[in-house]
């Protein structure tokens, strides 16, 4: 029996002073808000990985390579059009803005999801 396979999510905590970026989504089941960022794909680095979310999702390009992975949460989730689990690993990079590039920043996702 093999191991079922895991997807990774990498994604970014945007701290711009006390504040911190969410993306908003709206669906039928209610309004969810979560970190920027989005699944890796196949044999794709994890720098890259985030660097194409923040790109996507917020037009955001001037954002540090080095950033430092900060936390790891395992997630399981019961949806109700789903028959099994999801199953997602989330790297978090906590990422500071320069106070230069913060007003480029997308007020509107870019990518439809």
């Amino acid at each position: 029996m093999t191991a079922p396979a895991i997807a990774v999510r990498t994604s970014a905590v945007i701290l711009d002073g006390d504040q911190l970026y969410l993306i908003h989504r709206r669906s039928p089941a209610g309004d969810q808000y979560s970190v920027p960022g989005g699944l890796v794909q196949n044999l794709e680095p994890i720098p890259a990985a985030l660097a194409r979310e923040l790109r996507e999702e917020l037009d955001l390009d001037e954002v540090s390579q080095a950033q430092e992975l900060r936390w790891v949460q395992d997630q399981i989730t019961n949806r109700p059009d789903i028959t099994t689990p999801l199953c997602r690993l989330h790297l978090v990079h906590p990422v500071r803005l320069p106070s230069d590039v913060r007003h480029t920043i997308a007020t509107t996702r870019r990518t439809p999801k």
